[in-house]
């Protein structure tokens, strides 16, 4: 009877409180967040998966960068080896304001061999300590273990390691980490293990970026260099700070913005000016589907020629929404390059017909594999987004570690201008509607920021195309005017090629130009009903992540 009156008793309850209170997963562990989390796109696969942990812990875009950083130091150290640089786009969505963060890194200036001094870590210290909301050990720490207890080689990496094959086998840092016992460089799905490189994360885990850029540590680094013949000095670490600064904006259509990275030299404004020029006069809307291809080559000869002219500093008034306060407007300074300067960017264009223009510039070379380069993008829910391109200079840098450390060290550019072409970084958001629409980023050759503003502009004002298809069509296109040559991709269709040719164009085929990863909402973030697409490159071998 007792037995049956318990069961009554339990059966007529509506919860077992130990059965239906589960406690929910806290915040900072995967799963804390449910739906829409946003997305993550790599040129490597384990570094998108890590970016998308985070952001389903709960982490905003700034912490999901920084694992995907920390991830690519350790799995693809090619092109974002701690002793890099890079540029950042990053928009705050408590302020809705966008700013670059510039931490390429200024070749050494001691005796010795000429290096590029670190930027990657105190960088991504610097972007973490002014956005992130995780805590910085928890973001670094899974990149520490994959180095210490291994991980495969992935598709992505062993590609960067066979064009890398012979400084892999002439550099004793190289060989014996990233070949096999018998000299062979490694391949795909081989283990991998860093134990110096774990042992420096650790540091950098427990005692932030600081421990390489001063005090009792970095002076024993600049010791260890000095002995391997490295021209790295403590001044130099000390003086490595990254660089926060405003972008060029573009004003875009229905109130939007479109920002390009503020770079350091007149080349790195290629892309805006690209997308001032498209956008200008609404040419972009009114070509025709055939004079598309010709337009952007245009645009880029153009701009190219045109150097850095145009910009000027301008403050606008935007509607800023605070999570914890009201509305308000705020001034917010950029550099512009407007409409009027941009049409007369385009004076004589014709959509039948190529002008010529012979520009006193050096030959740019594109559709080289070199490696060294990278990219990434991350956006979150409420409407944050980074995306940010990586450096090494050349495949592995200069192949040399300063020893006990894994820490590989970059060349300096044999040419700024060419490594300023080869990165870029682009974002559209609403000026009063608190909203991103765009975070993408670009790497590769010299065509890069070309490349990036073309999609940028086509995915934005195409409708009847999506992000996918855009990003994997095979319509790039780039034209250096100092060699009268317009390139476009191996595996372009004959009707794109011959209504080139048909314009004046001496074509001539690369066989890749640039790789992008990008995310596209059309409904902006954040958003009751999240529209987006999250897209890697199929001209390389990453990841791109998001929930449905």
């Amino acid at each position: 009877m007792r037995a049956l009156a318990l069961a009554l008793l339990l059966g007529g309850c509506g919860s077992i409180p130990f059965m239906d209170d589960e406690p929910k997963v806290p915040k900072g562990s995967t799963g804390y967040v449910s739906g829409f989390y946003g997305g993550v796109s790599a040129d490597e696969p384990r570094a998108a998966i890590a970016g998308r942990d985070v952001l389903t812990a709960g982490g905003t875009a700034v912490d999901a960068a920084t694992a995907m950083y920390f991830t690519l130091a350790v799995t693809m150290p090619s092109a974002a080896g701690l002793g890099g640089g890079g540029i950042c786009l990053v928009r705050d969505p408590d302020t809705q304001i966008v700013k670059t963060l510039d931490f390429l890194g200024q070749p050494s200036s001691g005796q010795g061999r000429k290096v590029t001094v670190p930027g990657n870590p105190r960088g991504i210290f610097a972007l973490h300590s002014k956005f992130g909301t995780l805590r910085w050990e928890k973001l670094v720490q899974p990149a520490e273990n994959m180095a210490r207890f291994g991980s495969q080689v992935s598709r992505a990496f062993a590609e960067d390691i066979r064009v890398s094959s012979n400084a892999i086998t002439t550099s004793s840092h190289l060989r014996s980490v990233f070949a096999d016992k018998q000299g062979v460089p490694l391949s795909e799905g081989k283990r991998l293990k860093q134990l110096e490189l774990a042992t420096f994360l650790a540091r950098l885990r427990a005692h932030g970026a600081g421990v390489l850029y001063s005090g009792i540590n970095a002076r024993q680094i600049i010791r260890d260099a000095k002995r391997a013949g490295i021209g790295l000095t403590y001044r130099d670490l000390v003086a490595a700070r990254p660089a926060w600064r405003s972008t060029i904006r573009i004003p875009f259509v229905a109130n939007t913005s479109l920002h390009f990275a503020m770079p350091r030299t007149s080349s790195g404004t290629l892309g805006a000016k690209v997308a001032a020029a498209l956008v200008a006069d609404e040419r972009y809307q009114k070509a025709k589907v055939g004079d598309k291809g010709h337009l952007m080559a245009e645009a880029v000869q153009r701009a190219i020629a045109d150097g850095a002219n145009g910009f000027k500093t301008v403050s606008i008034k935007r509607q800023i929404w605070r999570r914890k306060n009201s509305g308000e407007f705020k001034n917010v300074t950029y550099t512009q390059l407007d409409d009027s300067y941009a049409e007369k960017l385009m004076a004589g264009y014709q959509p039948g017909r190529l002008t010529d223009i012979a520009a006193g510039t050096p030959k740019i070379t594109v559709g080289s594999h070199e490696g060294g380069t990278t990219s990434f993008s991350a956006i979150d829910r409420s409407g944050g987004a980074v995306a940010c391109a990586l450096t090494m200079n050349g495949a592995f840098g200069t192949g040399e570690a300063i020893p006990g450390t894994g820490l590989i060290l970059a060349n300096p550019p044999t040419s700024v201008r060419h490594r300023d072409l080869s990165m870029g970084a682009v974002l559209i958001d609403h000026n009063f509607r608190s909203r991103v629409y765009m975070a993408g980023a670009a790497s590769g050759d010299a065509s890069s920021q070309a490349v990036l503003a073309q999609l940028a502009v086509g995915v934005a004002l195409d409708p009847n195309t999506t992000l996918e298809n855009k990003i994997a069509e095979r319509r790039r296109v780039f034209r250096d005017p100092a060699s009268r040559t317009t390139y476009v991709e191996q595996g372009a269709d004959a009707g794109f090629i011959n209504s080139l040719k048909s314009r004046g164009h001496r074509v001539a085929v690369a066989s890749g130009l640039s790789r992008i990863n990008m995310a596209y909402c059309r409904s902006g973030l954040p958003a009751d009903e999240a529209i987006c697409s999250i897209e890697g490159d199929p001209r390389g071998f990453g990841f791109a992540a998001t929930s449905d």
